[in-house]
């Protein structure tokens, strides 16, 4: 028959103090890692696209701002004052992408490349460079404002488009983007570090929740091996030298060692007793064996003297049951309500007192 998942769980669990100790431990230290984990790569992801899109709002705003100081009056005027500015911008090793589309007239831009384009590149087949420009499109037909493409060359790109107003010219769409690269080679990087600052961290958390938990298990244990002994028993053992562990320890080991006390007192108590309970049935019945060897010892005994001997044993054998019936209600005592009131004949109880106390020795009352 084979294992359900749960028994195969129960079963790989860790039953040790300190084995338990160190897993609660490892599990808290992985998820309170995860959990750092999570909020600082995506606050990573978070910041850096902040930064991309302020820079990428930048470079939109200065070519939209350089267009709409240049004196052009017509479509082809206004997009080589676009071509002309894009030229001039210094390389950048973001590769960050700037492009004016203006209507009528080319697309200037200092990543032709990425746009739609008839010939194949080298290397490269028709099929191919088909589905480049396809993908290129969505440079095109991206909407305005902040949008994510993904292209053949470059990857996922962040993208920025706005429509700017040239008096006396067409609305003109500006646009700028940049690379979603380092963002990712950031992550990956942040995600290495976790990973093995995660590792370094579990393993010390173990070693270290093992060591503690080996500390505090020790009186425990020690707890443990008195209780063996006093299973196997032992009442001498005790705990000692629990000081330092901590005060809920203490409180345990002194009501450990407090029970131990009281299990030696009973146990003590217990012996006394029993040595107390056949001394006191060893007395009736020496008395019984007594009176019946003088009553063998005569020949031919009278009818009183059988009398007399019978009502002696008569006497010692109801002790003798008082005494069993005293045992048993003391045995009874630990129960609630075990005492019962009863009426009894006090002349009798008398009289069978003293008949069984002169029997012993001589006494005055």
């Amino acid at each position: 028959m084979r294992d359900s998942p749960g028994r195969v769980l129960r079963r790989l669990a860790p039953t040790g103090l300190r084995s338990r100790l160190a897993a609660w431990v490892a599990l808290v230290t992985l998820v309170g890692t995860a959990i750092l984990f999570l909020v600082v790569y995506g606050g990573t992801a978070a910041e850096l696209r902040g930064q991309i899109d302020r820079e990428l709002s930048g470079d939109a705003g200065e070519l939209a701002h350089n267009l709409a100081l240049a004196d052009a009056s017509t479509t082809a005027r206004l997009s080589q004052a676009a071509t002309r500015y894009i030229r001039n911008q210094p390389f950048k090793a973001s590769s960050t992408l700037l492009f004016a589309i203006v209507p009528g007239a080319a697309t200037s831009t200092n990543r032709p490349e990425l746009f739609a384009s008839n010939m194949a590149d080298r290397g490269e087949t028709p099929a191919q460079q088909g589905r480049e420009n396809r993908l290129a499109t969505r440079l095109l037909t991206a909407p305005l404002g902040y949008s994510t493409v993904v292209l053949a060359d470059v990857g996922k790109l962040r993208l920025l488009k706005r429509s700017v107003r040239i008096r006396g010219a067409p609305a003109v769409t500006v646009g700028a983007g940049e690379p979603l690269a380092p963002v990712a080679h950031a992550q990956h990087s942040v995600a290495r570090a976790f990973i093995l600052a995660g590792i370094l961290a579990l393993a010390g958390a173990i070693f270290a929740s093992y060591l503690v938990g080996d500390r505090v298990s020790r009186p425990l244990r020690r707890m443990a091996s008195v209780a063996a002994r006093v299973d196997a028993g032992d009442l001498h053992p005790r705990i000692h030298d629990v000081g330092t562990q901590g005060d809920e320890l203490k409180v345990l080991a002194d009501a450990f060692n407090h029970m131990l006390d009281r299990l030696t007192e009973a146990f003590a108590a217990q012996r006394a007793f029993l040595a107390d309970a056949s001394h006191e049935l060893r007395t009736p019945l020496t008395v019984i064996r007594g009176q019946l060897e003088v009553l063998a010892s005569e020949e031919a005994p009278s009818a009183s003297e059988v009398r007399r001997v019978e009502r002696l044993a008569r006497a010692e054998i109801a002790r003798v049951s008082r005494l069993v019936d005293d045992l048993l209600l003391l045995a009874k005592s630990e129960q609630t309500q075990f005492l019962l009131s009863e009426s009894i004949d006090l002349r009798t109880y008398v009289s069978e007192l003293w008949d069984g106390m002169i029997l012993l020795a001589p006494r005055r009352f």
